[in-house]
């Protein structure tokens, strides 16, 4: 009998992380079916899966959840986890109503209680599946510190950043070259990139306030802030040397182009200093044509640090005392924390100035074998599931 997997996900970084192992649940004959809503709807598109696919809206009832999942009497439901979505909540949920399965992936080290409850009309609910995939034992050990059961915590690994790592390390000097051309970028001088990440507002209602005027949140500073603060900066360095450079910005899927479109408007570039904003462009394209990538905690830094590329995660304005920094590429080493101003202009000059001495990276972690592990994580419990409805027959 084939198994059944129904694969659902909204979060585009969380379907980033599904995607490899839904592509190798196929070609290992599995019956996969994919619930995508939101973001994750393009994604899942684009990667052109040999699966039948739904589309439901986000805020799908737990009732519909439940009869889609009766519908396709799946072995195991596999759910993303994100943290500002609906659907992957309700088909936790609806997994565990109709007594399924249901694993769930991570994608990145923080907000780990916020992506298994929901608050609705003033009333919360929660989500836990039975099985939670983590990235890493530094993830492993902040869940538990956390109150996680560590019973329904497995590691994995990351099969996103095991993807991103092998595309942006083997891929062909004579595509990069195309990709250059495709988006009109200059060979002979440095490439930045800057990945932007969506505010309090596009997620949640609490801190609305944040993204358009000019009060900074908490923790001191917002995407627009940050690339105002790198635009200056390079446009500095510029200057200081005597070099042309040219600036990629790279909106996430979940924002408005506006608010950050505004900012090369107001903000006094230097005539060496070409800015543009590439929208429609994977990421991992934009990172092999980078010669620094940037971001405040991007999971592109860690795409890009992974792959052996200067990347800065820049948070100035952030009182650390207050707010201690919580980026997982920064506590461990691989991406260099900017907090000042001038420490960014310094990094900056560096790469311009061709040195790229930037931070001695240590060991990086290496997540090869995490689709395997993944794939295989899930085909156990089909393998339970089909041997108890077996034994029930």
């Amino acid at each position: 009998m084939m198994k059944k997997v129904l694969v659902v996900s909204s979060d585009p970084g969380v379907t980033g992380a599904l995607l490899p192992v839904a592509r190798e649940l196929i070609r290992r004959k599995v019956n996969v079916h994919i619930i995508a809503s939101g973001p994750a709807i393009k994604i899942w598109q684009q990667a052109q899966l040999q699966c039948d696919y739904d589309e439901p809206n986000d805020s799908v009832t737990e009732a519909d959840a439940m009869c889609v999942i009766e519908v396709h009497q799946p072995d195991v439901v596999v759910v993303g986890a994100g943290a500002y979505n609906r659907i992957e909540h309700t088909f936790r949920r609806a997994a565990s109503a109709r007594g399924i399965f249901c694993f769930a992936l991570l994608d990145f080290w923080a907000n780990y209680h916020l992506r298994f409850r929901r608050e609705f009309n003033g009333s919360v609910t929660y989500s836990l599946p039975d099985l939670i995939g983590v990235m890493d034992e530094y993830c492993y050990k902040e869940m538990v510190a956390e109150g996680f059961d560590p019973k329904r915590l497995v590691i994995v690994g990351a099969p996103h950043l095991e993807e991103s790592v092998n595309f942006v390390t083997s891929a062909p000097e004579v595509d990069i070259e195309l990709w250059r051309d495709r988006f009109e970028l200059e060979r002979d001088i440095a490439t930045s990139v800057f990945f932007s990440q969506t505010m309090p507002r596009f997620q949640s209602n609490d801190v609305a306030e944040y993204y358009g005027g000019e009060k900074l949140p908490p923790w001191g500073f917002t995407q627009r802030t940050i690339l105002r603060e790198v635009v200056q900066a390079l446009s500095s360095a510029c200057m200081k040397y005597g070099v042309r450079a040219q600036l990629v910005l790279k909106p996430h899927p979940m924002e408005p182009v506006e608010p950050l479109s505004q900012v090369f408007q107001t903000t006094e570039v230097s005539p060496l200093l070409d800015c543009r904003i590439i929208g429609d462009c994977d990421a991992l394209r934009l990172i092999c044509l980078a010669d620094v990538v940037l971001s405040m905690s991007s999971t592109a830094l860690l795409e890009a640090a992974l792959a052996g590329k200067p990347a800065l995660s820049v948070q100035i304005g952030m009182d650390v005392a207050k707010h201690p920094d919580d980026f997982y590429g920064n506590h461990i080493g691989i991406t260099t924390p900017i907090y000042e101003a001038v420490d960014l202009r310094r990094a900056l000059g560096e790469i311009l100035c061709k040195s790229q001495r930037i931070v001695n990276v240590p060991v990086r972690p290496s997540f090869d074998g995490s689709t395997t592990k993944v794939v295989e994580t899930i085909l156990t419990y089909c393998d339970s599931n089909m041997i108890r409805s077996h034994t029930e027959d």
